[in-house]
């Protein structure tokens, strides 16, 4: 009778035990969700900056941080990234820092865009989204940038269309990739 009961009581456990678990889902093998995966894989690596550059409405070039700025932009698998740029030749204090004129530190404040935050891929849209945590600019800071994205061989550009003081005018940023 006890070893029926101990049986009994074992089987329920067990019972009971495998109700419990959680069953996980099978992974998706589809082929969208390899495609997915790949397109992401990607972005992640570190950058270098090969030119910034902006259109006007009216065709012209405009060069925001000069003609050969520098830059690096790190994008990792678990979805954080940074960006760095800054202008060549950048500005300097001949007298040192704490003695700089407002002038002088409004070049230099232009003339580098620093920002880290989180990024993603909408691949059905094909936009690079990065949620911007914190940056030298305080209007990047809690914004959502969305941009089209292209890989051409180790490069990624990176453009998207803006407006300022009531002007369109569309951004184009080309990266390639380091080894």
């Amino acid at each position: 009778m006890r070893i029926k009961i101990l049986l009994m009581f074992l089987l329920v456990s067990v019972a009971q035990t495998q109700t419990h678990e959680k069953k996980t889902p099978p992974a998706d093998q589809s082929a969208a969700a390899t495609l997915r995966g790949m397109v992401a894989s990607r972005f992640v690596g570190t950058w270098k900056l090969v030119s910034y550059t902006q259109k006007t409405e009216g065709g012209n070039t405009l060069y925001p941080f000069g003609p050969y700025p520098i830059g690096l932009a790190m994008f990792d698998a678990s979805g954080h990234m940074s960006v760095q740029i800054m202008q060549i030749p950048h500005a300097t204090f001949a007298s040192g820092y704490e003695h700089a004129t407002a002038e002088q530190v409004k070049a230099v404040y232009q003339a580098y865009l620093a920002y880290y935050g989180t990024w993603a891929v909408d691949e059905m849209n094909e936009q690079l989204l990065e949620t911007i945590k914190a940056s030298n600019q305080l209007d990047y800071v809690n914004r959502l940038q969305s941009r089209p994205y292209f890989f051409d061989k180790n490069q990624l550009s990176l453009r998207n269309l803006n407006e300022l003081n009531g002007k369109q005018y569309s951004t184009a940023i080309i990266w390639e990739r380091l080894p």
